[in-house]
């Protein structure tokens, strides 16, 4: 064998070798894996279960714990008259939760509004939501326990909340996400959970 055919062979075993790593190197380095996160929402950190608590409802009913239980349940905040971004983030929440179709008894909407005269000011719109379940804040209240422990997300005036069916607060929709990106979260939830 002579020297050349000797050098030929060592140079091809080292390209065998180094030419894959070179080229998973600049796979990497321009086609970078995905990070993992395949919710649009925010997950909550340090995700807790609701304590007791007791609202008053403008249908007269009392609205607690429990009825968040063995459902999926959507809190929104509305802080003073309900404006035309609240009412918007209302409408798509509410056409969301229809296209669900035979799901749609699976995800419940509840309103926390700041005082007992928001209720009777904007009592054309919740006319408008048949579905929706619009309670008053209260001191120990679900908007109370929110907003004392949920730390790690920015809470804005059109901010929702996603309680699990074990009363879990597990996710925080931003104002700026797109509804439809809230229902591919939701849709995934709903598929995967056998509790709600």
């Amino acid at each position: 064998m002579t020297q050349n055919n000797t050098r030929r062979k060592l140079i091809t075993i080292f390209a065998w070798f180094f030419i894959p790593l070179l080229a998973a190197s600049m796979w990497y380095k321009f086609f970078p894996a995905p990070t993992g996160k395949t919710n649009n929402g925010d997950l909550i950190e340090s995700i807790f279960t609701l304590e007791p608590f007791e609202h008053q409802s403008i249908a007269g009913k009392v609205f607690s714990n429990i009825d968040t239980e063995k459902v999926w349940t959507l809190v929104h905040f509305v802080e003073g008259e309900c404006d035309e971004a609240c009412s918007q983030t209302l409408y798509n929440t509410r056409q969301m939760r229809i296209s669900f179709g035979k799901d749609i008894k699976r995800l419940k909407r509840v309103a926390v509004v700041d005082v007992a005269a928001q209720t009777i000011s904007n009592q054309k719109m919740w006319a408008s939501h048949p579905d929706l379940t619009v309670v008053v804040k209260t001191d120990n209240g679900i908007r109370a326990q929110i907003m004392e422990k949920v730390t790690d997300v920015k809470i804005e005036a059109q901010s929702i909340f996603l309680v699990d069916p074990l009363g879990n607060v597990m996710m925080h929709f931003p104002s700026s996400l797109e509804t439809k990106l809230m229902k591919k979260d939701i849709k995934k939830l709903l598929k995967l959970s056998h509790i709600g």
